[in-house]
């Protein structure tokens, strides 16, 4: 089978097969496309997620800094606070022990028992209000009995916590609050420090508010996510609660974990590299799978980066919805195509079904049979084929076979008009009527001349007859030559008779019997004068 005939198919192939070809690869071409930008709308989707997460917890953060501030300036003015700032001033504020101190601490304890008792009382938790001297050394931490632990026993003291507080030296030394994250003896701290000043405006010291980061940052944890909380390594000079490396693992001598997940299987996934990169901003990596990991700093009160906060979030709902995008958009192709099949049916109907049609009447008129019409009243383009082609049908009988008729009951005065010049059928019509006409004209003729040229025979031989009886007794060889004649007559008369009934013949035959009795005659006159003289 040849190729040409292999992929010779019928007009419905040729419609339906393109259209699903096109729409298939269309569909192949569009899968990747669609897939790399529903991966980039997953992308952008845990980004901002991330982003979102982010800015919750920094706006927690925030707002916990904010309403810690608030809290501590309240007892900024009290004559309480003032009058025992002014009692601890009157002793040596560098002496850990001194007595005008313990006095201050002792006051400051009595008279604020009672709010302090009122918001345990409310919140569920103690009032960690902590008040500082300006020279860095803690006055009273009112949630405690006793100021710091030593040796195994609690001693109440103005320890000195210059050396890894420098909120309270900021404060003390610039006379404005700040607020923000800073690491203490056990870790990440939320703090709100507000300076002391005297009626004068002169500095006396400090005080400040502690939020709980740890009960604030694990709330910040959504359904499907779970926070991760790195500090970094070098600081566990000041965070000493957390150099367990059985309690809170060290990364590479980089970061310690603070916080983790109770399963313990996030962690495995946080690699140093994620870390060092969150350090620096917003870092976000495919673990596996449908878990996501970003990692994105911490930030003390300075904007000092300080640790590193890891969310992993699964991914698997957004992997569901991009499965989900593919299997409708299969759908969708499936049932395009099906409406293609469909469309390409009915369309096919409405076209191959008045070409049938008009194979059929062609085909029976190739037998002849022109009565045959489609008889079609559409307006569009098969209606005006098909209306085309009976006018076609129409003219073909009403002038080739009206033609043929005539010249088959021997009517030669049939009309042939052709349209123009390029009107074939037309054309071959009329120049057949006039050709047939002609040799008909040139046949008469020449009949007729046959007709005259038989009377003249028979007159020259009654002529020939008479002179032969007169001179038939001198002339015996004269009348042996004329009874040869009068055979010869006769024979060219029965040809005369023939010629007559052969009078439909063509005009070259005419012609040619034409020419032999021309040459009789002649003889035959020869003949005569012969015999009269």
């Amino acid at each position: 089978m040849s190729l040409k005939k292999r992929f010779d198919v019928s007009l419905k192939q040729k419609m339906m097969i393109p259209l699903l070809a096109s729409v298939l690869v269309s569909a192949l071409l569009a899968m990747p496309l669609v897939q790399w930008e529903l991966e980039e709308l997953r992308s952008g989707f845990i980004a901002t997620n991330v982003r979102d997460k982010q800015g919750e917890i920094e706006r927690s953060i925030e707002r916990a800094a904010q309403e810690a501030l608030e809290k501590a300036a309240v007892f900024t003015r009290l004559p309480v606070v003032r009058n025992a700032y002014d009692i601890a001033h009157q002793g040596d504020m560098d002496a850990e022990a001194d007595p005008y101190a313990q006095q201050a601490r002792d006051l400051l304890r009595q008279e604020l028992d009672a709010a302090t008792q009122g918001f345990a009382d409310a919140a569920g938790q103690p009032m960690k209000l902590h008040f500082h001297l300006p020279n860095g050394r803690s006055l009273v931490r009112l949630w405690r009995d006793r100021q710091v632990q030593r040796n195994g026993a609690w001693v109440d003291i103005s320890d000195d916590i210059s050396g890894f507080r420098p909120t309270v030296l900021d404060v003390n030394r610039t006379g404005q609050p700040v607020r923000g994250i800073e690491v203490g003896r056990g870790g990440f701290v939320v703090r709100g420090v507000a300076p002391i000043k005297s009626e004068t405006g002169r500095q006396l010291g400090s005080v400040e508010m502690l939020a709980d980061f740890e009960q604030l940052f694990q709330a910040a944890a959504g359904t499907g996510q779970q926070l991760l909380l790195y500090i970094n390594a070098d600081l566990l000079q000041v965070a000493n609660r957390l150099q367990d490396p059985q309690k809170y693992p060290v990364l590479d001598n980089r970061y310690v974990l603070v916080s983790g997940t109770s399963a313990g299987q996030v962690e495995k996934m946080v690699s140093l590299d994620l870390l060092e990169k969150g350090s620096l901003g917003r870092e976000i990596r495919q673990a596996e799978g449908a878990l996501a990991l970003a990692a994105f700093p911490v930030n003390d009160y300075r904007g000092n980066q300080i640790g590193v906060t890891v969310l992993a979030t699964d991914t698997s709902g957004v992997n569901a919805g991009i499965r989900g995008v593919f299997t409708v958009l299969g759908a969708i192709t499936a049932l395009i195509m099906l409406l293609i099949v469909g469309i390409n049916y009915f369309t096919t109907r409405a076209i191959t079904g008045p070409i049938e049609k008009t194979v059929a009447m062609i085909r029976a008129m190739g037998r002849g049979r022109l009565d045959s019409r489609l008889h079609m009243e559409s307006s569009d383009e098969i209606g005006q084929m098909a209306k085309t082609m009976d006018q076609f049908a129409d003219n073909l009988q009403n002038q080739v076979v009206v033609a043929l008729q005539s010249l088959a009951q021997g009517d030669l005065t049939y009309e042939a008009k052709p349209f123009d010049d390029e009107d074939l059928i037309g054309n071959a019509l009329l120049k057949t009527r006039e050709d047939l006409n002609r040799i008909v004209g040139d046949i008469l003729a020449a009949t007729e001349q046959i007709a005259a040229g038989s009377g003249q025979v028979s007159s020259s031989s009654q002529s020939l007859s008479q002179g032969a009886t007169e001179s038939a007794a001198s002339l015996e060889q004269i009348t042996s030559s004329m009874t040869e004649m009068a055979s010869q007559t006769k024979t060219n008369a029965e040809n005369a008779g023939q010629a007559n009934i052969l009078a439909g013949q063509t005009k070259e035959v005419a012609l040619r019997g034409n020419e032999q009795m021309q040459d009789m005659v002649t003889a035959m006159a020869e003949i005569t004068e012969s015999g009269q003289n």
